[in-house]
């Protein structure tokens, strides 16, 4: 017996989540974009962060010269800006970011959690008692430290950084010497500086 391909006439039927509708049923209302803070609060909410992240910032670089007991010099104002605290990527709010620095001293007992930084831009060391003519580069600096994390709180997450600052660096290089410190290194490409 052949086969033979019947054509039925095409029927449209509509499914909603809710079930059947007709055209009588009133259109379901539009969503409307949420404005409201998280769906929870800092006691309700979990972080997680990630290892704390040091680098070694360079600020300001004296270069100078010293040969036969007089020195020659000129001074670089790399970076000499407050540095303060900051937190970013967390629901706004009242308490967010108290809780979550109070988790993040949790989980890393030492993180610097102070409210900022100058770099002081003082006077040169006593170059005088340097005993070797030559150039150097006299240099300060800080040490950056930078913490991933993530909050969720209900369904919501937040994924954001906390940086902060620690150490006053400073030191002292004779041009043409090798350096082993990172920031030494940084402050060694100064020496030819003019």
């Amino acid at each position: 017996m052949p086969w033979r391909l019947l054509s039925l006439p095409a029927v449209a039927v509509a499914f909603t989540a809710g079930g059947c509708t007709s055209p009588a049923d009133p259109p379901a209302p539009a969503a409307e974009a949420s404005t409201a803070a998280p769906a929870c609060g800092p006691d309700q909410a979990e972080a997680s962060f990630e290892s704390a992240v040091p680098q070694e910032v360079l600020t300001r670089v004296e270069v100078f010269t010293v040969q036969a007991l007089n020195k020659d010099s000129a001074v670089v104002p790399l970076d000499d800006q407050e540095r303060v605290l900051t937190v970013a990527g967390l629901p706004e709010g009242p308490g967010w970011t108290p809780w979550l620095l109070t988790k993040a001293r949790e989980r890393h007992p030492d993180l610097p959690l102070d409210e900022g930084r100058r770099t002081d831009p003082q006077g040169s060391t006593d170059w005088q008692t340097l005993g070797t003519d030559g150039r150097y580069v006299e240099y300060l600096g800080l040490r950056e430290v930078r913490v991933d994390f993530r909050v969720t709180c209900a369904t919501e997450r937040y994924d954001g950084t906390i940086r902060t600052w620690d150490l006053d660096l400073s030191g002292i290089i004779l041009c043409g010497l090798d350096q082993s410190d990172m920031l030494a290194r940084q402050a060694e490409d100064y020496c030819d500086w003019s």
